[in-house]
């Protein structure tokens, strides 16, 4: 690989609602801008990967066992592929941005999602 890189990781939780999102609220995403003007010269790429719910054990156990089957059927529904990401989903999207295939792609958030925050 020929640039270095550095990925900075956020979840769609550390936001209220999509306006704050819109108006750069979030750290993360405010860094990634800012910080890839202050390495123009240097080679390094920064770009934020920011994922919606991941099906994990952790977020199984979450919920409380009578309101899990309603929580997992209304994150689904928020997705415009109709289900809630994998792990492997995200590590993807994160491996596509380490690897020279994505190598003038630069200071942009990510939002690995399925769509949800387009609509």
């Amino acid at each position: 690989m020929k640039h270095g890189l550095i990925n900075l990781i956020r979840t769609r939780f550390c936001l209220n609602h999509r306006h704050a999102r819109d108006t750069g609220v979030c750290p993360l995403a405010v860094g990634a801008h800012h910080n890839t003007a202050q390495f123009i010269h240097c080679i390094i790429r920064i770009n934020v990967v920011s994922p919606g719910p991941v099906h994990t054990e952790s977020l199984e156990t979450f919920f409380p066992p009578e309101q899990r089957e309603a929580a997992f059927t209304h994150m689904n529904g928020q997705s415009t592929v109709g289900r809630i990401g994998t792990p492997e989903d995200i590590a993807n999207a994160v491996v596509f941005l380490s690897n020279d295939a994505a190598s003038y792609i630069n200071g942009v958030e990510l939002f690995v999602d399925g769509g949800a925050s387009q609509i």
